[in-house]
Order: C-alpha cells, then structure tokens, then sequence
C-alpha cells in the first residue's frame, strides 16, 4: 500500500457476492445497477478460499491467478462468475458476508483479487488466516460497512479511517506495502525475550506464547489479548502448493542465492500431489502438466535452499530407495517425526494444529508468511483471548473433554466466529457456566449418550 494514511481513496465498480445470483450478474453489467445501499441484501456468508479460486488453478501463483478470481462462488446453485469477468469489469470493491475466507490457508485466494484489480473487500466478518494474507500482501479489508456506505453514496475515504478496526502491528505491516518489506526493516534484528511473568495462573497456550515471543524493533513481549506480536518458530513447513510462490516472491525481494533463517528447522513436503496420474479430475481437465510444474517449482527450490525435504516415491523409485526415504502426509509427520511438547509450529496447511494433541502451539500460515519465516524466522500472530469454562457436577464414564470442546465449538457463538458476545454476563467475566452451557446445548452436534451424560453431570 503505499498510500498516504490521510489521502482521499475513491472507488466506482462494487462487487456484491450475494446469495441471489442475479445480483452478481447485474453487478457484471456493462453499466451496472448496483443494489439501492438501503436494500437488505443477503450477502453469502461462508465464502470459503475453494470458491475464491477453485483447487484445480492452485498450479498457477503468479499474476495469472488474477483471472480466475471468484469462479467457484455459489450462487442459487450455480457459479455466475465466468474467468477474467472480475478483472475484465473492472471491480475495485467486493462485499460478502460472514466468516469470508474460510477453509485453507490457501494465499492463491487474496492474490487471485489482487491481481484482478480488487483494493478493498467487506464483509460482516472475516475468517483469520484468510484476513492475515490479505493484510501481508497489500489488500484491504473492513468490518465496516459505514464506509461501504460512504463509497457508495460517491465520498472519498482514507486509509486512516480503514486501518482503525485494525491492531498497531496490522496497521503498520499494511502501511509497509505487505510482510515482506516489514520484515526486511525491521524483524533482521528481532530477539527472544520472555514475556514477565504476571501474577494470574497461565494456560499452556500462553506459557508457550510467553517463551517464544520476539522483541523487535516496533513490537514487544505484551501478551495482552488483540496485541501484534511475532514468534520464534520451532518449526516450519511448506508443502509444494505453496513453495513456487512463495520462491516467486523472494526471488521478487532478495537476491539470489536466498539465505534462509535457520534451515535445519524448515521442512518441505511434497504431499498433496502424489496421485495425481490417477485423479479423474485432474486427468479429465488437463490439470497434470500445471501440477507437475508447480511440483518442479517447488523441487528447484528446495535444491537451491538446501531444505529437508520429504515426497511420496514413484512404483520405481520405491524399489529403488534404500530405506532412507520417509513419505507421508505433512501435517501428520510433523506430529510424528519433528514437534516435541512446548513448541511453536506453523505450516501452510489448514491441518497444522494437528501438532496441538502433543502439547505444541500449531497454527496455519499463507505464503507470505511463511516466505517472511524463511528469512526472519519470525511469525506474526495477534494475541487471542481465551474462555473460562467452568463446568459444575461430575462427569460420568464415557464423557471425556473432547465431548465438552465439540460441544462449545457448536455453540453458534463459537461456531458462528462471533467470539465471546453471547450475553451480558460472558461480556463482563468471560465465564461459561456448565449448566448454561449445556442448557443451549443442540444434540445435533454431539452423539445423543454423551449429550445426556453432560446434562446428568450438570445438575
């Protein structure tokens, strides 16, 4: 972003992903007739990455992505949004619903907007990984549908006024141009530094938090919860959906040869293309030059950074491995080879918290992230809150404490990514009471004996 915090930001083509198809079409209009701002449009919630750029373009990670923005999106059960028509049209603006960007940590989706001339996305609410890739890479977004308003109605705004929702470290990562030019000024010199020990008991989550946070030079060790901070990484992988790009934009910021950050603790996989000769869809659509492509980008990269890196075998090339070879699924093998108790793991992959059974703090990561990790070795986090749940009565045999979790993340609180607003009470303790708890509780979401023993343990 480059743009001065004060300077007026004026925009004229607006994209509503709505449910009705026909509102999306009649945003694709030539001479658009935009729905009246007063109108109680029924924005899609749940827009997941899949439908930003459908899997079968994830071989491309250029400014190629740009045509392909929005072509998986439903609408009345089918797709209105045909490649090149967003970047074709012209739309500087999109507006959705609830929990946009969910799914995969895919970065493929913010860039394919990006490069299709996309500034600015609103949405009621936005999921984490996919808010935190935008934000690494220069695209703006808002909660703030006042200012959608104020475009609409022909104002300017600034990005002062769209950066005010935002934490300090969101703030000036975004003002940099992205992560990586962030990275380059000011995380070369970051060090670990304990966070001070406060006098309230700690979750294992912050004790592991506290012990990997970095001082850099614009960021602390406060742990206060909606704080930017940045973290050592214990760990970090990559697998081959994501190194060609990722390889594209450091190649793009540093000089060749790159000099990665610590490389006997970076791991690449090449895990989600190994049956690709036999995948129907990627037969029937032609996709397997692309994939074996973006499989080579990634294999170049790995020779020229020196990384460990682990591949499933061909038939041949099993029969002719002495052993030494170990294959399988990223996420699981760091669980199984690499992440000890205490420790931080990131990945670009939506499973990574797969590491947390073990006792690790695990989190998915973008592309751009984890090219910024590769050569800082700093990952940027925004300190979460936490939830007190107090549970009254004693749990009866067969009800253990996955039972209870699956049962908090069906509350539509949870679920719906709204956090802790349910009630006046939760709003000033941050308490769930059991038995409220369980009072809402939906057997839809959980088997019907473990529901009726929590209700029995309630009373």
């Amino acid at each position: 972003m480059n743009e001065s915090p004060i300077a007026p930001l004026a925009f004229e083509r607006f994209l509503y992903l709505a449910d009705d198809p026909q509102v999306i079409e009649a945003c694709l209009q030539p001479e658009a007739v935009l729905p009246d701002v007063s109108e109680d449009i029924r924005l899609r919630d749940d827009i997941s990455t899949d439908e930003i750029t459908p899997v079968a373009i994830m071989s491309h990670y250029d400014e190629k992505l740009g045509e392909f923005a929005y072509t998986g999106v439903l609408a009345g059960g089918r797709t209105p949004i045909a490649r090149r028509a967003v970047k074709e049209a012209g739309f500087q603006v999109v507006v959705a619903g609830n929990r946009y960007g969910k799914g995969s940590s895919r970065e493929h989706s913010p860039a394919a907007e990006k490069h299709a001339g996309v500034r600015l996305v609103f949405a009621r609410s936005f999921e984490r990984i996919y808010r935190q890739n935008a934000d690494n890479i220069g695209l703006l977004t808002s909660t703030n549908f006042e200012l959608l308003a104020q475009l609409r109605a022909g104002q300017s705004i600034t990005l002062e006024q769209i950066l005010q929702e935002r934490d300090a470290l969101t703030q000036a990562i975004v003002r940099s141009g992205g992560l990586l030019n962030y990275g380059k000024r000011y995380l070369a010199r970051s060090r670990p530094q304990a966070a001070a020990a406060g006098d309230k008991p700690q979750t294992l989550f912050e004790k592991i938090i506290a012990r990997h946070v970095l001082r850099t030079e614009q960021t602390g060790t406060d742990l206060t919860p909606g704080t930017g901070i940045f973290l050592r990484a214990d760990w970090r992988f990559i697998h081959e959906y994501y190194t060609g790009m990722a390889a594209h934009m450091l190649y793009q910021s540093y000089t060749a040869p790159l000099q990665l950050f610590d490389t006997e603790k970076v791991i690449a996989f090449e895990d989600h293309t190994s049956y690709i000769h036999e995948s129907p869809a990627h037969l029937r659509q032609g996709l397997v030059p692309n994939m074996l492509r973006m499989c080579q980008a990634h294999r170049d990269f790995v020779k020229a950074t020196g990384l460990r890196w682990h591949r499933t075998l061909t038939e041949d090339e099993a029969r002719q491995d002495d052993g030494s070879n170990v294959a399988g699924i990223s996420h699981a093998m760091m669980a199984e080879h690499y992440a000890l108790p205490g420790q931080v793991v990131v990945g670009t992959d939506s499973h990574t918290p797969h590491s947390g059974a073990l006792g690790c703090v695990a989190f998915g990561v973008g592309t751009t992230d984890m090219a910024n990790a590769f050569m800082t070795g700093a990952v940027r986090i925004t300190m979460p809150p936490g939830i007190l749940v107090r549970l009254q009565g004693t749990l009866p045999a067969g009800v253990a404490a996955k039972d209870i979790v699956l049962h908090l993340l069906a509350l539509p609180q949870i679920r719906e990514g709204k956090g802790v607003v349910a009630s006046g009470k939760l709003q000033a303790n941050g308490v769930f009471e059991a038995s409220e708890v369980l009072a809402k509780h939906d057997e839809n979401y959980m088997p019907p004996e473990a529901a009726k023993a929590l209700e029995d343990a309630a009373r």
